[in-house]
């Protein structure tokens, strides 16, 4: 094998190893990647979790803050001696009670719209984390069979050069001159 031979087999050597390193790369690159948007997707499971219990913590609140305002009425009412059964002031306690009752069904819309937000922005993450990991799989493969197009491309060109034995074969093995 002459000097060109070595210089061809060494370069073809020296480019399936870079081209096999950048497959294993962009493999590690897309499990990162996928990694990070399976990470957002959970946070964004959580931030999902807490709005729906800040919501009940909320409802709770203006509920007994309705209870309350309710039964400090009606012992308003009564301590003035007015019979709090008809008229007016079941009016003022129906009005009070669909107050509380907008407030609680405001409160749910505005937490609905935000938990519905997070859902898009968590199935867009696990999307994303699907995508990125077939994306680099995808790509690492390609660039192995470039790797693998490279050993066989710098394997015709030694042929072509003669680094291998221009002996006549046979089935029983070379033959002779």
């Amino acid at each position: 094998m002459n000097a060109k031979m070595a210089m061809m087999a060494l370069s073809t050597a020296t480019k399936f190893a870079a081209q096999m390193s950048q497959a294993n790369a962009l493999k590690k690159q897309g499990k990162i990647d996928s990694a990070i948007e399976a990470r957002n997707a959970a946070a964004q499971g959580q931030k999902i979790d807490e709005l729906k219990t800040q919501r009940d913590y909320e409802t709770d609140l203006i509920t007994e803050d309705a209870e309350s305002y309710t039964r400090q009425i009606q012992a308003q009412y009564a301590y003035s001696g007015v019979v709090a059964s008809r008229g007016t002031p079941v009016d003022i306690l129906v009005d009070a009670k669909r107050r509380f009752r907008n407030q609680i069904q405001s409160l749910n819309y505005n937490t609905d719209i935000q938990i519905n937000d997070a859902i898009v922005r968590r199935d867009n993450f696990l999307l994303r984390e699907r995508q990125a990991d077939l994306y680099y799989k995808r790509r690492a493969s390609a660039m192995k069979f470039s790797a693998f197009a490279t050993v066989v491309e710098g394997g015709a060109t030694l042929y072509g050069l003669g680094a291998f034995g221009k002996e006549k074969e046979t089935l029983g093995g070379k033959g002779m001159r």
